[in-house]
This record gives structure tokens, sequence and C-alpha cells, in this order.
């Protein structure tokens, strides 16, 4: 302004501004560059200042993390200082080598007390966190005191009086709210928030009878398949401490692996039950979306409950180590369950399904169809194997196998990839953190979803170029999308889901048999850039069907490799990956799956059973040198 009066003054003669011209742009030139100047300092104070504000919050978050772990500790040192855990186990293994069945059985006629029971389960559940690091909270003196009352009850009552699941030990996963204590889903801002009410699925369990005695460990916001996370640090393998756990139920899987916990509850919304149950030597099953509970399963993003996206639902599932003993506990809640401590409140949309027995109990045979790979990543020699044997089992039992090819395979994995992290990518889960440093494990995806398109379809075009196919179409899966362009997806993908259906339904089949993956556990170190082959999980959680997992095998030492090229006949980086994560996998179980069609559980059970029967799969957990099958009191 005083350049302008200075060149212009009150009496100006504006017939001249010609003259003047020059210097007002070079005045413009000055005013506009000052103002950039102006406004970068401001911006880059904003930064420094957001930058010290974000290491402070970072530092405050896992300070409290770390407050919790040595809290904790404490906890866990004086429970192993308590009497119960100094008195001898005469029964322990008959107790660990019992199914839930069989020990509700035992408990109700009294050749077993629920306290024994339950002590024999709180005892190894120490050793576990010990050594495998799979717990997140314990409960021991409560439930022992629950468990003696039950066995005060038995005696009072009678057996006849008695609920179903009287006395049974259950461990729940940690981002599923019990009374008195956090829920964390592995986030430290959440941390010394204890829930003020069970989760819908743990009042069912205390009005069936079962006591929950321990909580697991999980990954941080629960999106991953290591479990991982500030607060618990990191759950291993139940068979070898080299291996993930898997995630994001890992501690359900190493705990219930390593008989630890006869009965497990986890989530899962792309294989977080079934990965981790497969890895572990465990039975993993995940219902329906909508037919069990769900209420009090908190997310890992910044809303409260574990929902997904409407077309991807999280559900609330099983962990065990038999078909028996899942369906013991999906009789429970599908016929009983719904009357518990009027549950049926806290979820008013479920379908009121009670368990289909008759379906169950049939001997009519089943058309099984066969899966046996998807063209992402062919599943590795030991997963081939386990699938011939589960096929040979199923036709032992007089059902009919015919092959199957998925419709849409390829696009289904790209659809959940995109629907799971192409809107937003990862920024809701950096909300939930509250300045917790996001883990390493989620790098990858923070990458892939924050490149800007011309960097984005540049890379894209040279991993294609030079034969990496598979990072080339996971990097083009997480390109974000506009909200039309999601609901676009979305739709698609209900399109696929009719198809695939409609297919079965056209050529009479009654449920699929797959690979449960296409490696067994991953080796820790890579593990997190072992994504690829976990399609094998998720895609039946965007057709939203109900599916589970049960062990077959383990890996054989001529087995402990990788050497199958991608879809174009390169053995590209994930190749060379998955070699490298086999090298020592010889032990390690291998599983398969089963899938129904949508509220067909009974089905998907009643195979899975008779797989079961004909494979005989022998548990043998031995991670650290320690042999799980054999009694805590004598490591």
């Amino acid at each position: 302004f005083f350049r302008t009066s200075l060149i212009w003054g009150k009496d100006t003669d504006f017939r001249g501004v010609k003259e003047v011209q020059p210097h007002l742009v070079t005045m413009a030139g000055e005013v506009i560059a000052g103002a950039i100047a102006i406004g970068a300092s401001i911006v880059g104070i904003s930064k420094v200042v957001s930058a010290v504000k974000g290491r402070a919050q970072a530092a405050k978050q896992l300070s409290r993390g770390r407050d919790r772990r040595a809290a904790f500790d404490r906890e866990l040192q004086t429970e192993k200082e308590r009497e119960w855990v100094k008195v001898a186990g005469a029964v322990e293994e008959e107790i660990i080598r019992s199914s839930a069945s069989e020990l509700v059985q035992k408990m109700k006629n009294g050749s077993l007390s629920a306290e024994v029971v339950m002590t024999v389960y709180c005892r190894r559940a120490l050793v576990v966190a010990e050594k495998l690091n799979a717990l997140a909270a314990v409960n021991f003196e409560e439930a022992l005191a629950e468990a003696r009352a039950a066995d005060i009850r038995r005696e009072k009552e009678g057996a006849d009086a008695l609920p179903p699941l009287h006395g049974l030990p259950v461990s729940i996963k940690e981002n599923i709210k019990m009374k008195g204590f956090d829920a964390t889903a592995g986030r430290t801002a959440y941390l010394f928030q204890p829930a003020d009410e069970d989760s819908s699925v743990v009042r069912a369990l205390r009005g069936a009878g079962a006591i929950p005695f321990c909580k697991t460990n999980v990954p941080q916001c629960l999106m991953a398949a290591v479990t991982n996370n500030h607060i618990y640090g990191e759950t291993v393998n139940a068979y070898s401490e080299l291996y993930s756990s898997g995630g994001s139920s890992g501690g359900e899987g190493a705990l219930v692996g390593a008989l630890s916990s006869p009965l497990g509850i986890g989530t899962d919304i792309g294989g977080s039950i079934r990965n981790p149950a497969a890895w572990n030597g465990a039975v993993g099953f995940k219902p329906t979306g909508g037919r069990f509970y769900t209420k009090g399963a908190v997310g890992g993003k910044h809303v409260d409950y574990v929902k997904g996206v409407p077309i991807v639902p999280g559900v609330t599932g099983l962990l065990s180590n038999s078909v028996e003993d899942t369906v013991l506990a999906m009789r429970v809640f599908y016929d009983g369950g719904k009357t518990w401590d009027s549950v049926a409140e806290d979820e008013p949309t479920s379908p009121p399904l009670s368990f289909a027995h008759d379906v169950y109990a049939s001997t009519t045979p089943l058309t099984v169809g066969v899966v046996s790979s998807l063209s992402l990543f062919p599943p590795c020699t030991a997963a081939s194997r386990a699938l011939a044997e589960a096929k040979a089992g199923l036709e032992r039992k007089g059902h009919k196998l015919v092959d199957f090819d998925l419709p849409g395979e390829d696009e289904l994995v790209s659809l959940f990839v995109s629907l799971a992290f192409g809107l937003g990518g990862m920024k809701a889960y950096e909300i939930g953190l509250e300045g917790e440093p996001l883990s390493k494990i989620y790098m990858p995806l923070k990458l892939g979803t924050s490149l800007p398109e011309s960097v984005r379809n540049t890379l894209a075009f040279l991993l294609k170029a030079f034969g990496q196919q598979r990072m080339s179409t996971a990097l083009d899966g997480l390109r974000q999308n506009t909200v039309f362009e999601f609901q676009q997806k979305m739709n698609r993908a209900e399109q696929l889901r009719g198809e695939v259906l409609s297919t079965m339904k056209k050529n009479g089949i009654d449920c699929l048999l797959c690979p449960a993956g296409a490696l067994v556990a991953p080796y820790l170190p890579i593990a997190d850039r072992l994504s690829p082959p976990l399609a094998y999980f998720f895609i039946f959680n965007l057709l939203n069907v109900p599916a589970g997992v049960l062990p077959v095998t383990k890996v054989e030492k001529n087995e402990a490799e990788y050497k199958i090229p991608n879809s174009k006949g390169v053995f590209d980086l994930n190749s060379k990956d998955a070699d490298a994560s086999m090298k020592n996998a010889a032990g390690l179980p291998v599983a398969v799956q089963v899938v129904a069609p949508p509220f067909c559980e009974e089905v998907c059970l009643r195979a899975m059973r008779d797989i079961e029967s004909e494979v005989g799969f022998t548990p043998s957990p031995a991670a650290k040198g320690i042999d799980w099958t054999k009694s805590i009191l004598s490591l």
C-alpha cells in the first residue's frame, strides 16, 4: 500500500497508467511472494508443532503400553505364587486329552470336579503366557471361585438341573468385552478402561454355565495375520516359536493349539479365526454374518463394533480342539443361547434359527465341490496333500466329490482388498490409535494406500513388466476409491456372491472343500510380506458364508519348500518369500477348509466332522522345546 501511494498518489493522472504498469507488476509479485513466504512459514511452524505434539502423544501412548505390560507381568508373577499352582495334577493329561463335551459330562456326573478342571487350565495358561506370550489378561481367582460354586450347585441340584456348558473353562479374545477387563483391540489409547458389562457372547456363555478364565492377545487394530502390539508384544506359534500364531485371534490360536483352553471365542473379518486355528493345529469356525452374537466385540478402527463394510461383516466364532466341541457350543448358542440371560434383547436382528440337528445327523451323502487351488497363489505341496487326504476321507464316508471352479476368483480377491482398504486406507485405524505409532506390520498397507496415482500407476506398470504380477495386482487393489466407486464395487461383490451361490446350487453342490491357505504358518521375520496366501480365507468373508478349518496332517521334511511360480511362470518375490517361509516348516500343522452356503452351518460342520473322523489328526504342539501334550508339572 505504501508503494501504491508513492506511485499513484492523490492526484495521479490515470491517463498515464501504462507508465506505472511495470511497477505494479513488480509490486504484485513481491506481495504474492511475501504472502507465500509467510504462508510457508506458518505451514512449516504448524508442521513442526504438529510433529512435536505427535511425538509427545506417541511417547505417551507407548508409555501406557509399557505400564500395562509391567502391571500384567506382576499380575502373572502373583498368580504363579498361589497355592493352587503347586497342587499336583495327576489327572491333567486326562483333562487336556478330553473333549469339551467329555469334560462337561464328567463334571456333571462328578467324576471330575469343576475346580480341578479349572485349576489345570489356569496353570497351563500361566506357562503359555510365559512361553508363547498368548495372554492379555487373567481371571483365575474369579474363575476358580465360580468353579467351586459350580461344584456346590451340582451337589445340591443334581446333574439334570445343570446348564449345558457346566463348569467349562473358556478363553476370550482380547477385543471382546468382558466385565471388569479392557477391550483395546491392541491399542494403548483404550487401556485402563474396563468394560462395565459383558458382550453378548460372554453373557450367553455364562448363562450356559461356562466360565471365562482369561483373555488372549491380538495384533494392533486386528487387521494382521501376525499377533503383535505395543502392549503385550508378540505371540508365537504353539508348534514353533519361529512361526506366526496367526491373527487376529492369534492368542486364541496359540492357547487352544497348546491344549491350554478347551474352547476359545474369536472374531473373523478376513480369516481371523481360521488362520490362527489352522496354523496352530486347532479347529476354527466362522458362522454366517448375522447368525451369531457380535455386540460388544470392539473393532480396530475408531468405531466401536466389528461390523466391517456392509458386504463384509465381522463375525464372532469359535476355536476348539475338535469339531464335536464346536458343535457343542453352536447347539447351545442356537438352541438355548437365545434364552440365556435374555441375550436376544442384545441381538434383535439375529435370525431365529435353531440348530438343525437333523441336517447335522443326516447320513445322506453330500456333493462336495473341490476348489483345489486359486490362481493367485497355488497351495504348497503339504497343503495339496492335506486336501487329497480330506477328499479321500469324505469319499470313504460315501460323499460325492467333484471339481469346482470358483466363479470370479481373481475379482473376489481384488474386491475384498479394495473394500477393506480402498476408502480412506489406513486413516480410520490411525485415528483409532490416537497418536500411538502404527505397527510396522501395516507399513506395506500404509504405503500402498497413500501413493499418489501417478506413482502408483508407474510402479504397478514396472512391477508387472518385471514379472511381479501379484505385487502389481495388490498395489492396484489398494487404490483409493470415490464413494461412488466404492458403492459400485460393493454392488459387484454382491453380484459375484450370487454367481458363486447359484453355480453351487445349479450343480447340486452342498459345500466346498479347499486348502486352508496356500501355506502353513508363516515365518515371523517375513510374515508381513505373505498376505496373498491368505486369499483362501478372506474371499469367504466377502461371500459371507459359514467356513471352518480343521487340521489334517503335518508338514513333512521333503515338503518344506515352495517351488511354484506365479501365473505368468515367474518365480517372483512372493514365491521366494513363500519358499523362505517353508524352509523350517517341517512338523507344522496343515489344515483344510470347508465352506457351505449362507446359514448352512450344520452342513459345513457335518462335512468337517466326517473329515476329522477319517484323518485322525493327533495334536502334538511343541514350541520352545516344550511338549504341550505332557503335564505342565513335568516341564
